[in-house]
């Protein structure tokens, strides 16, 4: 009866268990978010540029000083992107200007039609929109 017990028992997978346990757990939350460390700035009064990972660690009291360094180039990043939309608007603007202003002489003295008024007005539109940006 060689071999008899071996069949009764449930037949193991390949790499079914390891010979130690580990333990699936949830991902940690951060102990900092985003939003604290863009209140800290604020009570700060610093800008992302200004400030460093430590000075808001030591405001904060919490974090670790790689995830506040990653928020401070996060915010950075964000920064850049926004003064490099307020340029290129203010640009746009800077060339829509004399343009602008050409049509409305024109409009003035009379020498457009009401399909060129209309036009002139949503241009005129689109530079209030541009501005306020």
């Amino acid at each position: 009866m060689k071999g008899v017990g071996k069949r009764n028992e449930p037949r193991r997978k390949y790499f079914s268990r390891l010979p130690y346990e580990t333990e699936v757990t949830m991902p940690r939350t951060p102990s900092v978010t985003l939003a604290d460390v863009k209140h800290a700035l604020a009570e700060l009064g610093l800008s992302p540029e200004e400030a460093g990972a430590q000075a808001l660690r030591q405001h904060l009291g919490r974090g670790s000083l790689s995830t506040l360094q990653r928020y401070l180039e996060l915010l950075r990043a964000e920064g850049a992107r926004e003064r490099s939309l307020s340029s290129a608007i203010e640009g746009t603007l800077r060339t829509l200007a004399p343009a602008l202003k050409a049509l409305a002489v024109q409009a003035a003295q009379g020498l457009y039609s009401q399909k060129h008024m209309a036009l002139y007005c949503q241009l005129c539109l689109l530079g209030l929109l541009l501005s306020v940006f």
